[in-house]
């Protein structure tokens, strides 16, 4: 008998008070979510820009989102630390100045707040990984080609086109949780559709690319998955630096 009178005062209260809860909830979210773009932004603005000496070689700049600054393993083994590392095995020297790259993030968020670190870190060579966020958040392909063309002309107003590697977005569908963000869309050809479109924007500016997408399929193993079941492991990452290395060594050795 008491449940039922507890369960008739709460019903009750719901319905005299649930529009100002459900308003709560909502102002609570906005609040929380403005409180997360201002703390994200003002990260990003904060990324270190390391100084060099003529000794410490290029300055490279890797522009991106999660899969550039290494969601779920330490920064050391993300792909450009790697990268750099390897250069070092080869004697091409090469210092990895500044990562603005965050996880989330959209080809808006890289031209609005990573490009602005780009220009300030006078950097002599960058990779461009982006992409994957705006087709999970339905970015249309045609503002994705402008923005994609946009962040590509920006980059050649401070380098060279010699000096700019551009990489494919990777397959995120073959990872454990990756149908979530489907949003019951096929994941292989919505992202390929976008690859297309980044390589028909680097190849009208004759950037060199690399397609990393078709490796990323077959990385499905735990050994190749990062912790949060969504992100690729430093043994994944390695895997994506041999292949990118015949055109890398191209980009920052000349």
């Amino acid at each position: 008998m008491m449940e039922e009178i507890q369960y008739t005062f709460m019903l009750a209260f719901l319905s005299r008070n649930g529009v100002h809860i459900m308003g709560f909830l909502l102002v609570s979210i906005i609040v929380l979510t403005t409180l997360f773009v201002i703390w994200r932004a003002v990260s990003v603005a904060r990324t270190p820009i390391a100084e060099t000496t003529p000794e410490a070689g290029l300055r490279y700049v890797a522009l991106g989102d999660s899969y550039t600054i290494g969601q779920g393993i330490p920064s050391d083994e993300s792909f450009p630390s790697q990268l750099v590392r390897v250069f070092a095995e080869e004697s091409i020297p090469v210092t990895l100045v500044a990562n603005p790259s965050r996880t989330g993030f959209t080809t808006q968020n890289l031209i609005d707040q990573e490009l602005p670190i780009f220009e300030r870190a006078k950097p002599d060579a960058v990779t461009i990984l982006i992409g994957v966020n705006d087709w999970v958040q339905g970015v249309s392909e045609e503002r994705f080609r402008t923005n994609v063309a946009h962040i590509f002309d920006a980059v050649l107003e401070t380098l060279p086109r010699e000096r700019v590697l551009v990489i494919s977005i990777p397959d995120f569908s073959v990872m454990p949780i990756g149908k979530t963000f489907s949003l019951g869309r096929d994941i292989s050809s919505g992202l390929a559709r976008f690859n297309t479109i980044i390589q028909e924007e680097a190849e009208k500016r004759t950037l060199k690319t690399v397609d990393i997408f078709p490796l990323s399929q077959t990385l499905s193993e735990s050994r190749f998955i990062a912790p949060d079941g969504l992100h690729p492991s430093k043994e994944a990452y390695a895997l994506w630096v041999q292949e990118m290395l015949p055109s890398a060594r191209i980009v920052f050795g000349q």
